[in-house]
């Protein structure tokens, strides 16, 4: 339906998302970019000490890791896609030892859980911290 581009991370983008991000002003493929970058958004909210106990919902795999990447995205300040599985926190995503350290301390706050230091020391990549979370929480 949409001519395809690419943009310069070689991610395919169809006509209407090339246009709502490069600027070429056309109300009608507007909100069909708009609707078509929707349909591929996943909404992660934010924890709240607050709110209800978790449901078991909350805590299948995908959950975890949604709410995982949510934490390591916000502590340090980086965009979603560059954040996976097998990022590793230190020499891909830029995190120092202190950042490591709040990490483990807000997924211990998220998940309500204890993760010791010397599980903590073997934590290397984003896929390290979710498959630990998922084997506790389990």
């Amino acid at each position: 339906m949409y001519e395809t581009f690419y943009n310069n991370s070689k991610v395919e983008l169809s006509e209407a998302k090339f246009n709502l991000f490069y600027g070429k002003r056309n109300d009608r493929i507007i909100k069909e970019g708009i609707a078509e970058l929707q349909s591929h958004i996943r909404v992660i909210s934010p924890s709240n000490e607050d709110d209800e106990p978790e449901t078991e919902y909350h805590n299948d795999k995908r959950s975890i890791q949604d709410r995982v990447f949510s934490i390591i995205i916000d502590k340090l300040t980086l965009e979603p896609y560059e954040v996976s599985m097998n990022s590793n926190l230190m020499s891909d995503l830029g995190a120092d030892s202190l950042d490591a350290v709040e990490l483990i301390m807000e997924m211990e706050k998220e998940f309500g859980i204890i993760i010791p230091d010397e599980d903590a020391e073997m934590i290397r990549t984003v896929g390290d911290i979710v498959r630990y979370i998922e084997n506790i929480i389990s």
